[in-house]
């Protein structure tokens, strides 16, 4: 009877805690996504501004947002440690703190002016002679968007955050630690192809708008155990949903025998995007005396996670640093 290598069991631990963990932030997102739609359906369509703003409905879905990224960013920590913890590694760095990744958009923005996209859609299809019916299902869409893809980014620069100040520990060694990208099927080819594939701890996280990719943290010398091969995941597929995720010429085309990596990366549309541009968040509360931040018309604008790698350099001493500086961190003691 043949034993698997321990390092493979580590593995496949890791792998289960990454499968948990995502169940449970998908129950999250749903019972999230299920209070903010029920919000919308109360929505006046014959006044639609004073319903959103007076009466309330966008607050409300602002705060709920706001509340479930804070939320899965803490479990995004944990989940971030348990995971390492299964591989043999001890996380010895800071705890992040939650309410860094909570209030705003992913991309700096206003949270509650992007959810206010919603109402402008509502108004630009009423402009246009569609029926409230119509003009409800185009806000509803945009504001379905928004959420999954605020969620998916408040967890995903959360445990990219705990991955950098890792400061990794293995039978009493330092080690780096990096990650690899964990799909949840089903995904569209830009994402399977990137799947498997090691990252360093500072590497942008491509993603699309409802991308609910993940990381699964791992060590260099780890990373084979954790790799996954986009062919696999190809072929687990049945014709029809081949066809839909990749697009019947791709699909044809990798069932043919041509590379599916090569097939996929000829046909991008740029809709994948890495959100490591110099991008700030809004922050009045932020001290404005660090380096790195700007004031703008009263507020201190700091730098997001992903801009904050960028300015590091690779260096990783100086991104702890700033990480901890810019309030994603909490001193250690």
């Amino acid at each position: 009877m043949t034993t698997q290598p321990e390092t493979t069991r580590q593995a496949q631990a890791a792998l289960a805690t990454a499968a948990a963990y995502q169940a449970e932030q998908e129950a999250e997102r749903k019972r999230l996504l299920a209070a903010v739609l029920a919000l919308w359906a109360t929505l006046n369509m014959k006044e639609v501004l004073p319903s959103w703003t007076i009466g309330g409905i966008g607050t409300r879905i602002y705060v709920l947002l706001s509340s479930l990224m804070e939320l899965v960013a803490a479990d995004a920590d944990g989940y971030i440690r348990r995971a390492l913890d299964e591989q043999g590694v001890t996380h010895n760095g800071p705890a992040i703190i939650p309410v860094a990744f909570s209030g705003r958009a992913s991309d700096g923005r206003d949270l509650e002016s992007l959810l206010a996209g919603a109402v402008a859609k509502v108004r630009e299809a009423q402009r246009k002679g569609l029926s409230d019916a119509r003009a409800r299902q185009q806000g509803r869409d945009f504001l379905e968007l928004v959420v999954n893809t605020q969620i998916a980014d408040a967890a995903r620069a959360a445990e990219s955050v705990a991955i950098a100040v890792a400061d990794g520990e293995k039978n009493g060694r330092k080690v780096a630690v990096g990650w690899v990208r964990m799909l949840t099927p089903p995904s569209c080819g830009r994402c399977a192809i990137l799947a498997g594939k090691f990252y360093r701890w500072n590497s942008g996280f491509q993603r699309h708008p409802n991308c609910d990719c993940r990381h699964i943290p791992v060590t260099v010398a780890g990373a084979n155990e954790l790799l996954t091969n986009p062919q696999v995941y190809f072929d687990s597929l049945t014709t029809a949903e081949q066809d839909y995720y990749f697009g019947k010429a791709n699909a044809q085309a990798i069932r043919d025998g041509a590379d599916i990596s090569q097939v996929v990366n000829a046909s991008k549309t740029g809709l994948s995007t890495a959100d490591d541009g110099r991008r700030y968040r809004v922050d009045p509360k932020q001290r404005g005396d660090l380096d790195g931040t700007i004031v703008q018309n009263g507020q201190v604008l700091r730098p997001t996670v992903w801009q904050i790698y960028r300015d590091a350099k690779g260096n990783q001493e100086v991104a702890k640093a700033m990480l901890a500086r810019f309030g994603y961190t909490r001193p250690q003691r």
